[in-house]
């Protein structure tokens, strides 16, 4: 059970990277079209 709550913690934080990752990329390109 513990195990499991490592790994599920483990697998929040990445998706969390990736959507972050996500909206800095969006971000990015809205600014670059600003510019």
């Amino acid at each position: 059970l513990l195990e499991d709550k490592r790994t599920h913690v483990c697998w929040q934080r990445k998706l969390e990277k990736k959507q972050k990752q996500r909206k800095n990329k969006k971000l990015k390109k809205l600014k670059q079209r600003k510019s």
